[in-house]
């Protein structure tokens, strides 16, 4: 396999306990547990709103750091998928009982659920994004979730940090659950977009690969050493160009959806009830006034759920 090499001077950090763990991982199970059965909310609506509560909003515009533009905005997945998500899929399909599976899955050991999945090849990313109504990021929106409107350096910002994503300098070696470093997540809220596994994407950036039969993979992985998202100076970017039906225990897949029309498909689902509502509004306040615009559109439509007005009223806040 043709991956891209990383050089650089390691750097010990010594191993942390699980960081501060993911709060709005936390915040979920807790809607879950504790708020759907008081206000007569079923399975169905509390699976909707908890999914919409991990998901970021990341608005369309210009993106620095490939010089380029995102036309749609899009909703992104808080945290790359673990290995329980991907269990359950693959028990779903039968893909378990598969050769390549069925020994990988021997060797993910009791209490390593919530790692992120790796090994799975892009076609295989690819049909369990579309199972879940989602799909992979091209790898201009990984550009824009990862680095922003403002060209970040690091998803965290424009300053080098060690200890608050799981690259090789982190010195474990090994995946950690995901959102294990509260301090290494974008402003928007999403989590180990650097370090942990590399992410699969559904095409190439311009530059990166003259064959289209290819796809990269951003993000670093615990194997690789800390690098900037992109260089300034020249079109060079931190990445993998892969064949899509590449297999690598540090590459994983978090996921992506056009956010007008996941955000219209969905709102019938999250209900109208006062503890839905109280939540909506939270959502609506975190995805901010950047997206404002395709809410108020959305809540305008004829028809349009009430849910939709509640999240662009939290978005107002």
């Amino acid at each position: 396999m043709n991956r891209e090499r990383t050089v650089s001077r390691t750097r010990r950090v010594p191993a942390s306990t699980r960081a501060r763990r993911v709060g709005l991982l936390a915040l979920v199970v807790f809607a879950w547990v504790a708020g759907g059965a008081c206000d007569g909310e079923n399975d169905a609506t509390e699976q909707a709103l908890a999914e919409l509560e991990r998901l970021v909003f990341v608005p369309a515009g210009r993106v620095p750091a490939a010089n380029a533009v995102v036309v749609d905005d899009v909703l992104v997945t808080a945290f790359e998928v673990t290995r329980d998500e991907w269990r359950t899929f693959l028990a779903e399909t039968g893909l378990e009982t598969d050769d390549v599976w069925r020994d990988k899955l021997a060797t993910w050991t009791e209490g390593t659920g919530d790692w992120p999945a790796s090994s799975l090849s892009c076609d295989e990313a690819e049909r369990y994004a579309r199972a879940r109504g989602f799909r992979l990021p091209t790898s201009l929106e990984w550009l824009a979730l990862a680095a922003g409107p403002q060209g970040r350096l690091y998803a965290w910002g424009d300053t080098r940090s060690d200890s608050v994503a799981n690259t090789l300098e982190f010195g474990l070696y090994k995946p950690l659950a995901v959102g294990s470093f509260e301090s290494g997540r974008t402003p928007a809220g999403a989590y180990d977009v650097i370090g942990n596994v590399w992410e699969w994407c559904s095409d190439t950036l311009n530059g990166l690969a003259a064959d289209g039969s290819k796809r990269c993979a951003f993000g670093g992985s615990y194997l690789y050493f800390l690098r900037p998202i992109y260089s300034h100076a020249v079109s060079e970017y931190h990445a993998l160009v892969l064949d899509p039906s590449s297999r690598a225990d540090d590459v994983g897949v978090r996921l992506v959806a056009t956010a007008r029309d996941y955000l219209w498909r969905q709102a019938a689902k999250w209900g109208d009830g006062a503890r839905a509502r109280e939540r909506l509004g939270r959502v609506g306040e975190r995805f901010g006034a950047a997206a404002l615009p395709l809410l108020d559109e959305l809540a305008r439509r004829p028809g349009a759920p009430g849910s939709l007005a509640v999240l662009a009223e939290g978005a107002r806040r």
